[in-house]
């Protein structure tokens, strides 16, 4: 029952944004919101409610990030990676290390890079190619790191597997 009510108040309030051009999603327009992307799910249901350039390929985001964060951070607890764990790179994250429109730190196909300074340069300069580098070393596909995401996601508090972890950033 909360769950619909949620849903049913989100729609009302989507449907007052896009009717008044105003409110909490400032930039909505009937057809189009003013962003690159975007894509709107039923938590309930799983259908589609919008999309916008949902198959385009952009840069991640922070959000994607911290989980990815939480995801490595929780794995080097359970001791299926280590911070000093060497990661060597393929040619696809080289290539998307190498191209400036989503990463800042070049990788270089067929070098190995530490798990320590693969997470330092995701968090730091957003480097997308060391978060996919760790992605793959963590789960062997990005679809399977996904799934982990969710996962951590619903499990438990982020703040709580930061904290619980051994991490040379809380020391």
């Amino acid at each position: 029952m909360k769950k619909q009510f949620k849903n049913w108040l989100i729609l009302v309030m989507l449907g007052i944004a896009i009717i008044t051009g105003s409110g909490i999603m400032r930039g909505v327009k009937a057809d189009k919101i003013d962003a690159k992307a975007a894509y709107m799910i039923d938590a309930g249901t799983g259908q589609v409610l919008y999309q916008q350039n949902a198959n385009s390929k952009y840069p991640i985001a922070s959000l994607t990030k911290i989980l990815t964060i939480a995801v490595i951070m929780k794995d080097i607890h359970n001791q299926k990676l280590s911070w000093d764990q060497k990661i060597k790179v393929n040619k696809d994250v080289s290539d998307m290390a190498n191209n400036w429109q989503y990463s800042n730190v070049q990788l270089n196909e067929g070098e190995s890079y530490t798990v320590k300074s693969l997470v330092e340069s995701m968090m730091i300069v957003s480097a997308d190619g060391s978060t996919e580098a760790l992605a793959l070393a963590d789960a062997g596909s990005v679809k399977a790191f996904n799934e982990k995401m969710k996962e951590v996601a619903q499990a438990v508090p982020i703040d709580r597997i930061l904290l619980e972890t051994d991490s040379p950033y809380l020391a």
